[in-house]
């Protein structure tokens, strides 16, 4: 397969291999409890996908009483 046909851009690149860490949980605390921006809006200013955040909540205990 050509390079271009499975070229993806960083930015949609970083959100697929979006990786957990302490420090991103804490970003992500810090902007719920503004209570300004939604889900989507959280994950666009962290770079991950809804999808990622939802799996995360599922998977992670320590993400889900974090929130």
């Amino acid at each position: 397969m050509p390079f271009d046909e499975w070229y993806l851009p960083l930015s949609i690149l970083k959100k697929i291999m979006a990786k957990y860490s302490e420090h991103l949980v804490e970003r992500i605390v810090e902007l719920m409890e503004t209570d300004l921006f939604s889900i989507a809006e959280i994950c666009r200013k962290t770079e991950i996908s809804p999808k990622t955040f939802y799996e995360w909540k599922q998977t992670k205990p320590e993400f889900k009483i974090a929130l």
